[in-house]
């Protein structure tokens, strides 16, 4: 009798209610543009410097940029607004929702839990956040679809 009582029993559906689209998903986003912008400006630096491949992919004779008034740095102010839209609009919105059925649907935080979650976050995550990077990175930029599937048949994978 005792085992019976330490079963785990299955999810119920007030365990599942955990909602996609709440105060969460908001601050989720935010931060995802927040931290995709912010990584644009350090990785701009870092190009700009030398030490680093240059960014000209993702960048636009159009765009606008700021020079910074530390010897030769610039910022392009244009492309870090790109990165930080696509983190509102794509990034954001799908770790947050692989985030939360990740947790609806593997309860627990057993360490066992918490590897599962981590190996699907990461089997699920991965590949439709870097897909929809790329291919809004080269829309935005002015590519076409095209360009896209060009861009992820190059990169994908080494990514």
């Amino acid at each position: 009798r005792i085992s019976v009582c330490l079963r785990r029993s299955p999810p119920t559906a007030a365990s599942m209610s955990v909602p996609l689209f709440d105060r969460a998903f908001l601050r989720s986003v935010a931060s995802v543009g927040a931290f995709m912008l912010t990584g644009d400006v350090v990785t701009q630096q870092i190009e700009n410097s030398g030490r680093g491949l240059r960014g000209a992919s993702l960048v636009v004779p159009s765009d606008r940029v700021i020079r910074l008034g530390l010897g030769d740095a610039t910022w392009n102010v244009s492309r870090s607004l790109r990165m930080a839209l696509i983190g509102i609009c794509s990034a954001g919105p799908i770790s947050h929702c692989t985030y939360v059925l990740c947790a609806r649907y593997i309860p627990g935080t057993t360490w066992r839990q918490i590897a599962k979650k981590l190996v699907v976050f990461q089997v699920v995550n991965a590949p439709l956040s870097i897909t929809s990077t790329f291919t809004l990175t080269t829309l935005l930029t002015g590519g076409t679809m095209q360009d896209a599937a060009q861009k992820l048949q190059a990169d994908f994978v080494p990514t």
